[in-house]
C-alpha cells in the first residue's frame, strides 16, 4: 500500500521511535538495567526545562524500550535521580551504581541534553542499560549567538 501525502509528517513529529529493543541482550555485569522495579525522580518544578526533561525520558523508556517507570519526588534506592547543581562548572555528571543512579546538570536548561545522551546510549545497546560509574561530560565549545538587526 502507498503513503499518502504527508503522511511522512506522523513519522516525522514521533520524537521516540518504538520498539527499538532488543529483548535477547542480556544485561553485563558492568551495567545496570532499568526495569519496572525502578522509578524516576527529580524534586524540579515538574513545569521546568528538568520536569519535563524527566517525563521526555520515561515517555523514550515506555515507547522505545518497553520499560515504564513510576516519578517520585524523593530519592531513594532503584530511583534514577535527575537534579540541578548549579555548583557543577558546565555539563553533567551521571552516577550509576548497583541500586541507585543520578544525573547531575549544572543548568537546568541542559537536563535535556543530558537525557537525550542517555537515550543515544540506550539505542545503541539496544537495552534499557547503563554502564557502573561515574562520568562527567562537559559542551566542547561555548554556544554562540549571531543576530542580525537588518532582519
Amino acid at each position: 500500500m502507498s503513503e499518502k501525502n504527508y503522511d511522512f509528517r506522523k513519522r516525522h513529529w514521533a520524537y521516540h521511535k518504538p520498539d527499538r529493543r532488543n529483548f535477547s541482550r542480556t544485561v553485563m555485569p558492568d551495567e545496570v538495567q532499568f526495569d519496572e522495579t525502578w522509578s524516576l525522580g527529580s524534586d524540579a518544578d515538574p513545569d521546568s526545562i528538568c520536569g519535563i526533561a524527566i517525563r521526555d525520558f520515561r515517555d523514550y523508556l515506555e515507547t522505545s524500550m518497553g520499560v515504564s517507570l513510576r516519578l517520585v519526588k524523593e530519592p531513594g534506592e532503584k530511583v534514577f535521580w535527575i537534579s540541578v547543581e548549579e555548583s557543577l562548572e558546565k555539563g553533567f555528571v551521571l552516577d550509576v551504581k548497583e541500586n541507585t543512579a543520578s544525573l547531575t546538570v549544572a543548568k537546568d536548561d541542559l537536563a535535556f541534553r543530558a537525557t537525550i545522551h542517555l537515550e543515544d546510549l540506550m539505542n545503541l545497546e539496544e537495552a534499557p542499560v547503563l554502564k557502573k560509574g561515574q562520568q562527567k561530560r562537559t559542551p566542547i565549545y561555548q554556544t554562540r549567538v549571531v543576530h542580525s538587526g537588518s532582519g
